[in-house]
């Protein structure tokens, strides 16, 4: 990844590079690529909601209804006793270390909008060559 970031910002022709990294300066080889930081502030529940819908619309049909709801229970089980204190833990490093924090309930159109004109106008943000 940190490769690839590095020819991107030599070489590409691209204004912008857009990376999905929760942790950015906690991962310091990532975060001295990385010049404006958006965090997406989704709330746990929703989070969680948009994964288990996610992964049920992806299981093939030949699933029986029993196995995917005992895979439901196992998966929030984990959510509930691991997952969402690690994700509130990582959401708020994020939110404490980055340029700006939008609304991550909106429309996707609507939030990569927001994103796109916030980075726009960010005059130390750095575009590529």
């Amino acid at each position: 990844m940190i490769e690839d970031l590095k020819t991107l910002r030599n070489q590409s022709h691209y204004n912008w590079v857009i990376v999905e990294e929760p942790f950015r300066l906690g991962r310091t080889e990532v975060g001295e690529h990385i010049d404006f930081v958006v965090c997406i502030d989704i709330p746990p529940e929703i989070a969680l909601t948009r994964t288990i819908k996610r992964t049920a619309l992806n299981i093939p049909e030949s699933i029986e209804v029993s196995v995917l709801v005992k895979s439901i229970f196992e998966f929030i089980d984990q959510y509930l006793q691991v997952s969402r204190d690690s994700y509130a833990i990582a959401n708020g490093n994020v939110k404490n270390d980055c340029n700006r924090i939008v609304d991550g309930t909106i429309e996707v159109e609507l939030l990569a909008n927001e994103i796109s004109i916030t980075a726009a106008k960010k005059t130390s943000f750095r575009q590529i060559r």
